[in-house]
């Protein structure tokens, strides 16, 4: 059976979720392997018309080749077996969007070698097709990266007294980037200005308990970042998040 997967709000959607909650599991989080793991699966769903493998079986080869790339060697059935007990945790709409192998491989056990042998078989046949369809080329450029480095050099201007709010507007700020990376608009705005745009609108969100403009930080940080651009995107979020609601919520 060959698939052609349509890349739209609710797909990647569903593809961010369970490569997220997969990762947890095995010990790692969204920077920089489901991020890496995202964009790979994004040009690879771009470039090839039809393929063999359903999202569900991409997902993992996407995870597995992100962690070789970003972290360190690991065994691909460690990583089929943790998705299987992801997909156990499906619902039967998200599973009919992620393919017939969620319920194919849902709880599956390492002794249940001839299942785990047919995945795994799976598993790395689309590992060469994502990279042949990535160019053999590996991410450098990790969506993460600006937005972590400029967390932690504002946290340096809050006070000890505002530390919890803070907190509480990080992980807002954390959100409200892994929302834009999903939608179609990280397409259209680099890196920087989805970072400093999630900043900003988490700022502007806990404004009260901080006391702290939403724009000022880029000053402090010395940054150069076009901010008619970065205002431009702040004004979509709230769209995407409505979109998003209506059937789902982003892990982070």
């Amino acid at each position: 059976m060959s698939y052609k997967i349509e890349w739209n709000l609710r797909t990647r959607v569903e593809s961010w979720n369970l490569m997220t909650k997969a990762c947890k599991k095995i010990g790692f989080y969204i920077s920089p392997v489901v991020t890496t793991a995202y964009r790979m699966l994004s040009v690879f769903i771009d470039k090839c018309p039809r393929y063999d493998f359903d999202l569900f079986i991409m997902c993992i080869a996407s995870i597995f080749d992100s962690i070789k790339t970003e972290i360190s060697e690991i065994n691909v059935d460690d990583v089929l077996i943790t998705f299987s007990e992801a997909a156990g945790s499906l619902t039967n709409s998200q599973k009919e969007i992620l393919g017939n192998s969620c319920n194919e491989y849902s709880g599956l056990k390492k002794d249940d070698r001839f299942k785990v042998e047919s995945g795994k078989s799976k598993v790395l046949n689309a590992e060469m097709l994502l990279l042949t369809y990535n160019n053999w080329e590996f991410s450098n450029n990790h969506l993460f990266h600006p937005y972590l480095n400029w967390i932690a050099e504002i946290r340096g201007y809050v006070t000890q007294d505002k530390v919890e709010n803070f907190r509480k507007a990080r992980s807002f700020a954390t959100h409200t980037l892994c929302l834009l990376i999903v939608s179609s608009e990280n397409e259209f705005y680099p890196n920087d200005i989805m970072a400093a745009a999630s900043i900003s609108y988490s700022l502007d969100n806990y404004f009260q308990s901080l006391q702290m403009d939403p724009f000022d930080w880029t000053g402090k940080l010395k940054l150069s970042i076009d901010m008619d651009k970065t205002k431009e995107l702040i004004n979509l979020i709230p769209e995407i998040e409505a979109q998003i609601k209506e059937f789902s919520s982003i892990n982070i």
